[in-house]
């Protein structure tokens, strides 16, 4: 007893210490969420296991506690340690079954959950399809009437599930309806892309239909990364949540989140470890996604200013990619899987970030500029220093950029 109690001590000093030098200046509105799906378990409500997260680098959490008295104290601890929560609750859950038909009840506990700081808003649905955007939109309206602040959260299905899981045969459609419908704060949507050793042939499409409707709808998406095994899904290697997180941010994400923090209990599968194990130590992917995260939160304050114009692949372009064209910043990139999202901020500044979507291997890749490219200026994502590119010769505008497996790079584009 005396040594697990000497071993929580440690812990709760080293997170105390890492969520210290990760604490950042943003305001919210320069904040990337960056969120973790399944916090600490109903029988794991402490200051401790809410630090753990927080010093992940994590400033989102949805906790799955359901109980009233379990989501307070969450709230409490979350107000301490800056972490805002997304909430699950028994009343919505009656709500939607159809075992309580008012919304008294739901309307009480989110006036004592609005009182809270870090409440964020309650998990709605997820995964619906069409036939139950009605029962939805009512729930939607509610929080849209009485509590317009509360970012209330509705996950969406991904591309490759059936007709009948989605009530309908064309997934844009389905897009549309559910931002029109069931008017999100946010897109969030699953997406399991690595299967075996491979990404799945749906992940650009549905990238591709996400961002369409984001820019459509004025709606800001949230990318996705899944980090536990199960079936055909391997143990999560640094490459491949560097993949998931930097293709959604390149096609234009203003958010990312991770499933999950821990194994989860759904029973639906056997999983495997997550970022904590099921013995709720931190696994290596707990330190790897700590880093990732520090890189994007670096990057987050212009990201969060940018607009996606634009997403090409070099040559093979994979299945739902657009291969590059005249009249971009780039002619022509001279290596395999590497994407080009570009983006322009306020005031027109043109920015490109580039994925290498390899997991497997490095790159260096040749890339090639249009003669109105006068340099290239890399934005900071960690304490090395930033690639400058500028050219001597103005007929050869050619670059080589070295990528990690799976790794994103953004710069600024100077014309």
């Amino acid at each position: 007893m005396k040594k697990a109690h000497h071993l929580s001590c440690i812990r709760y000093l080293v997170y105390t210490f890492l969520l210290f030098f990760s604490c950042k200046t943003e305001t919210p509105e320069q904040q990337i969420p960056i969120m973790a799906w399944y916090g600490p378990s109903a029988d794991s409500v402490n200051r401790n296991d809410l630090l753990s997260i927080r010093a992940a680098g994590f400033n989102r959490c949805l906790i799955d506690l359901k109980k009233s008295e379990l989501n307070t104290r969450a709230l409490l601890i979350a107000d301490s340690v800056g972490l805002a929560l997304f909430l699950t609750d028994q009343a919505v859950e009656r709500y939607k079954s159809g075992q309580d038909s008012t919304l008294y009840l739901i309307d009480s506990l989110v006036t004592v959950y609005n009182s809270y700081q870090s409440n964020w808003g309650c998990f709605l649905y997820n995964k619906p399809g069409l036939a139950d955007f009605p029962s939805i939109s009512t729930l939607v309206d509610y929080f849209n009437s009485k509590h317009p602040s509360h970012h209330y959260f509705i996950h969406a299905n991904p591309e490759y599930v059936s007709a009948a899981t989605l009530d309908t045969t064309i997934y844009a459609d389905y897009l549309a309806l559910f931002v029109d419908k069931l008017k999100p704060r946010f897109m969030s949507y699953e997406h399991y892309a690595i299967v075996k050793e491979t990404v799945r042939p749906e992940f650009f499409s549905n990238l591709a239909q996400i961002r369409q409707v984001s820019l459509d709808y004025n709606v800001p998406f949230w990318a996705y990364a899944l980090v536990v095994s199960f079936n055909s899904h391997p143990e999560v290697q640094h490459s491949h949540v560097r993949v998931q997180l930097y293709a959604g941010l390149a096609y234009g994400a203003r958010g990312i989140q991770y499933y999950s923090f821990r194994p989860p209990t759904d029973n639906l599968y056997e999983y495997g470890d997550a970022m904590l194990s099921h013995e709720g130590d931190p696994t290596k992917a707990y330190s790897f996604i700590r880093m990732i995260n520090a890189e994007i939160q670096k990057l987050g304050p212009t990201l969060m200013r940018l607009r996606s114009t634009g997403v090409f692949f070099s040559e093979p372009v994979p299945p739902g990619g657009v291969a590059f064209k005249p009249g971009l910043p780039i002619i022509k990139i001279n290596a395999p899987s590497i994407l080009a999202g570009f983006f322009v901020d306020e005031s027109n500044q043109k920015y490109v970030m580039f994925v290498n979507t390899d997991f497997s291997y490095g790159k260096r890749a040749r890339i090639h500029f249009s003669e109105h490219v006068k340099s290239l200026v890399e934005v900071p994502k960690n304490y090395m220093p930033p690639l400058i590119i500028q050219w001597d010769d103005e007929l050869y505008k050619d670059a080589d950029i070295l990528f990690k497996a799976g790794d994103g790079r953004l710069f600024r584009i100077v014309e």
